[in-house]
């Protein structure tokens, strides 16, 4: 049986909020031990990791979204934390959260829908 993708799209939405209250320029400058980098690197996660409960059919309705890309942050974050540039972290949230609420939020939409 398959399991209900809703609660993987409303950790998404929500992780997707909590991002937005963060400082794309004050995460570039953020010490890797800071508070805020660590909120924003365990959002980042949760992201990626709920990205994989998702239909390939659902995600095939959003090309443009890098669903790979999606899913490998959350392996990068876990095994090469200590490698990652504070600018790849900026960059997500200055490019990719629009993209990506929106193509999330169509997708819940459509499952309400039946």
């Amino acid at each position: 049986m398959k399991r209900d993708p809703r609660p993987a799209i409303t950790d998404m939405l929500n992780r997707i909020e909590r991002l937005r209250r963060f400082d794309p320029d004050a995460v570039l400058v953020a010490s890797p031990l800071s508070d805020e980098r660590a909120i924003v690197e365990r959002c980042l996660e949760v992201i990626s990791e709920a990205s994989r409960s998702l239909s390939d059919v659902s995600k095939a309705r959003y090309p443009d979204i890098d669903w790979r890309g999606i899913a490998d942050i959350g392996n990068v974050l876990r095994h090469a934390y200590d490698r990652v540039a504070p600018r790849v972290i900026a960059d997500i949230l200055r490019n990719d959260l629009d993209v990506l609420q929106h193509a999330v939020t169509e997708m819940l939409a459509e499952l309400d829908r039946g």
